[in-house]
């Protein structure tokens, strides 16, 4: 909750920075762009990708420290403002064994996959650095997978669930050239979900995730 109190901070400054470099001279803001200066137009769509490290909320510390994916499709509304949908997958080992009874060497894992719509807010830094914080709504489908003592995975819908959740995120994109930008993203999920006390409850996918990637801007 601290982390979401933070970014919440970030955004309310930002959004008063974003309204004012609304004013600013495009032309000045992309030196780096000269195709889009003589023009007329610059990039106004883009697609991420991208990798990194998801860390689940101290009440889902059954897990550790797992893998994250991601990309989103997005599109801006002006220099400061843009919409995007995106797909999330995120996977972790299940470290408290005894939590689900596992008396047999063989491993478990949790899996959530998510479609998070954003809204971003962006504040350009430099001629080819834009720093952006947002937030939105989600759909996160988790499931819980076992390995029995044959080496075989299993797993059921009795042993899925699905939540809807918030996110608020942070990060910065560096442009390599107008159609390409390095991107570092910070980002944290809640779900308004209250899971059950059961043998096979799927852990809360609350957590944060830090990813790095690419951006591909048309």
């Amino acid at each position: 909750m601290k982390r979401l109190v933070f970014v919440a901070v970030v955004v309310s400054i930002l959004a008063p920075l974003a309204k004012a470099e609304a004013g600013g001279p495009w032309r000045e803001r992309h030196r780096y762009c000269p195709e889009c200066v003589r023009e007329g137009s610059r990039p106004t769509g883009y697609l991420s990708l991208r990798i990194g490290a998801f860390s689940p909320d101290a009440d889902s510390e059954v897990c550790g420290t797992g893998l994250a994916l991601g990309g989103a499709l997005g599109g801006r509304v002006n220099d400061n403002l843009a919409v995007e949908i995106g797909m999330e997958y995120a996977v972790a080992d299940i470290d408290d064994r005894a939590a689900y009874r596992l008396d047999y060497p063989a491993d478990a894992s949790v899996s959530t996959l998510g479609i998070p719509l954003s809204l971003k807010f962006i504040v350009p830094l430099a001629a080819n650095v834009e720093l952006w914080a947002g937030g939105g709504l989600g759909l996160y489908v988790s499931r819980l997978e076992f390995e029995d003592p044959f080496g075989e995975w299993y797993t059921d819908e009795d042993l899925s669930d699905t939540d809807i959740g918030f996110h608020a995120l942070v990060g910065a994109d560096v442009a390599l050239n107008p159609g390409i930008a390095l991107t570092m993203e910070l980002r944290h999920v809640e779900t308004a979900d209250e899971h059950g006390d059961d043998r096979f409850l799927v852990p809360d996918p609350s957590g944060t995730t830090a990813a790095f990637g690419v951006v591909f801007r048309f």
